[in-house]
């Protein structure tokens, strides 16, 4: 080990040549014509004032387990005796693994260097900073020669070490008051056989990571590229451009600005996604499509790693059947760009991922989730790193820039806390796709799974109106409690849900989430209406249905039909399920078969809009026979019981299903106006 000073610095600015692995002072940086990199860049008169110093270390066969952390040792040691730390400015030219040791080096005396007030430049030269797969390749001959060194570079993936050093030091660029700027130059071929060979030593994902717009050296193999022929080679030409500008202060070091990606496919920026996935212990994935998954390989790769115990995987992705999603992809179609995508690419893609995960037997480390609500950015969570792009009006998410944030220091304390809770809001939100899918397996279970909802106008406790319809029905939905009815043979399944009038039908939500914005959408909506009334009540036979027994009313000012309008369009189209969608019930009255369908699959409920039949249900299980019968006595009844003919709506009675006892009780009442 040693360091030669090619030329002393006459400025601030030293540049520091550290070759890779079995290099060494005339191997590493010596074109086969002879020219040496050092002496090159020596007689470049723009850079008089720039010293020069070639650090070697022993990195051949027989090195043994002289590994890394040797190395760091033996260049601090080395620096600290030539004097070079005293430079404020410190430019490191590294080839190959010399980029791991000056990684290592920089975030182990960054207290020092930081002490120092020195300025960080990196020249990183196929630079492995995630490893290199063919080091797993050439594990029988490491482990031969016991080579510590080359150990070191497998793939991150087996790779604990270079994980942890390439976390720290991205943390130590980002984080730390330590000035760091760099330039990465990856090579473009095989070192021999490269028709056949169609990886690079070192691939693009690991080479280029740390500083943006790496450069790919046409023709260049993982040794070329570290011996330019002459001044005219782009990577000489490249890194004197470097260096000027890291001299003359042409880099600016704010900390508070983070690493943005041009645009979400970039690239650039899923070569980046890829490669910290392959390395991480658990990633979440949020947005509408993520085309980051399109990537059939790279999905059934990481599906296969979650399986195998290497990471934990959760994906949330838009339910394109959601009215919220799909206002998202209506606006998205205003664009110059239309969307790729869309509904219908939305579908296949959760078909895709749904087929992925059952195809590894729905392990645990994986979790696939749907959301419902207008996504306006996408999230993804990798370990400590954050990438956050956002979905702009009318401009599709593949197209937006992406902002990158770590989680380590305080730096980005506010902004990780806020995206925290939008990851942990939207994981609460979510439904599980499988539930999803379990639709019509056995909708008996399915409904205990879901959450119930329904929206009713019911008469105040006193009222003639609602004493009458209890008596009637044996059930005060208001108390709770059971009464004996004396025509229980005639009610049927109408004792369940109290004396009511249906705004909006019996639903099912997947999540509290989903009630909770039904609920929101309803007292929202609910402000815009002042109390009504409904006139002229009666009793009506055969009504809405041949075998039921009602009381109808007019709604002459329209307000019962309005309200009912505006929950069909924001209420009935968020719901996941209903009676009729999970053929609990059927629609006995509708006679339009084909329009029955047609509603049930797109609002949940065939009774709506022009089949919308407002009316207090009484009876619903009368024969033909009785009918009339039933219907003078109760008439009878209604007219001595009854003397306000006349009801004042000022409330609505949120609904939900008492499991336990199998009827709907009252949750909230939510006041018009």
């Amino acid at each position: 080990m040693n360091g030669e000073m090619i030329r002393e610095p006459k400025g601030e600015v030293i540049v520091i040549f550290v070759h890779g692995l079995l290099g060494g002072v005339g191997d590493s940086w010596t074109n086969s014509n002879g020219t040496y990199w050092p002496e090159l860049l020596e007689n470049e008169s723009d850079l008089e004032s720039v010293g020069i110093y070639v650090f070697t270390y022993h990195s051949d066969f027989s090195s043994g387990d002289y590994g890394l952390s040797d190395i760091v040792d033996a260049l601090r040691e080395q620096m600290k005796t030539d004097d070079i730390i005293k430079n404020k400015k410190l430019l490191f030219i590294c080839h190959s693994m010399g980029g791991i040791v000056v990684r290592k080096y920089l975030v182990e005396n960054a207290s020092k260097l930081i002490e120092c007030d020195c300025e960080i430049g990196l020249y990183l030269l196929a630079s492995p900073s995630l490893g290199s797969l063919y080091a797993n390749w050439l594990e029988p001959i490491i482990n031969i020669f016991n080579h510590r060194q080359a150990s070191m570079l497998k793939f991150i993936r087996r790779n604990p070490h270079l994980s942890d050093l390439d976390r720290e030091f991205m943390n130590l660029k980002e984080l730390s008051d330590l000035n760091i700027v760099g330039k990465e130059i990856i090579e473009d071929k095989f070192i021999f056989f490269d028709k056949f060979f169609k990886r690079q030593i070192v691939e693009p994902f690991s080479g280029g990571r740390y500083f943006g717009e790496p450069f790919k050296v046409p023709m260049s193999d993982h040794f070329s590229i570290a011996q330019p022929e002459n001044k005219h080679a782009i990577q000489h030409r490249l890194l004197c451009q470097f260096i000027s500008d890291f001299t003359f202060n042409k880099y600016l070091f704010p900390h508070s600005i983070k690493r943005i990606f041009s645009r979400a496919d970039s690239h650039d920026f899923q070569e980046n996604i890829e490669s910290l996935i392959r390395g991480c212990g658990h990633f979440v994935l949020i947005g509408t499509g993520l085309t980051i998954l399109q990537k059939d390989p790279f999905a059934y790769e990481v599906f296969e790693r979650a399986k195998n115990n290497e990471f934990k995987i959760e994906i949330y992705l838009a339910d394109p059947h959601s009215p919220d999603v799909q206002c998202r992809l209506i606006e998205e179609e205003l664009g110059t760009l239309k969307p790729p995508v869309g509904k219908s690419g939305l579908t296949k893609r959760l078909d895709t991922l749904y087929g992925l995960w059952k195809d590894f037997d729905f392990s645990d480390n994986i979790s696939i989730n749907v959301f419902r609500n207008y996504p306006t950015f996408a999230l993804i969570i990798i370990d400590d790193n954050y990438f956050i792009y956002p979905y702009g009006f009318a401009k599709l998410g593949n197209f937006s820039p992406v902002m990158s944030f770590l989680k380590t220091g305080n730096t980005d304390d506010s902004m990780i806390r806020f995206l925290d809770d939008q990851y942990v809001s939207i994981k609460n939100s979510s439904c599980d796709l499988r539930k999803i899918r379990s639709r019509g397996n056995d909708d008996a279970e399915i409904v205990k799974d879901l959450y119930s909802f329904a929206l009713y106008i019911v008469p105040p406790k006193d009222s003639d109106l609602y004493v009458f319809g209890t008596d009637v029905l044996g059930y005060d939905v208001r108390a709770r409690l059971n009464k004996k009815s004396q025509w229980e043979d005639f009610v049927g399944d109408a004792f369940e849900y109290g004396f009511h009038l249906t705004i909006c039908d019996a639903l099912y939500f997947y999540n509290v989430s989903d009630v909770k914005l039904a609920v929101t959408a309803i007292e929202y909506i609910s402000k815009d209406f002042v109390p009504f009334e409904i006139n002229n009540l009666r009793i009506r036979e055969s009504y809405p249905s041949q075998n039921c027994l009602s009381v109808v009313g007019d709604d002459a000012g329209g307000s019962l039909e309005a309200l009912h309008f505006e929950f069909v369009t924001n209420v009935y189209r968020r719901a996941a399920e209903s009676n009729y969608s999970l053929g609990m019930a059927g629609p006995p009255r509708d006679k339009n078969i084909h329009r029955s369908r047609l509603m049930i699959e797109k609002y949940k409920a065939p009774y709506i809009i022009k089949k919308f039949c407002p009316h207090f249900t009484l009876l619903n299980k009368i024969n033909n026979s009785s009918m009339k019968a039933v219907s003078e006595k109760l008439n009878v009844i209604f007219l001595n019981s009854v003397k306000d003919t006349t009801l004042r709506v000022d409330s609505l009675a949120l609904m939900k299903k008492d499991y336990y006892k199998g009827k709907w009780v009252i949750e909230k009442e939510i006041r018009l106006g």
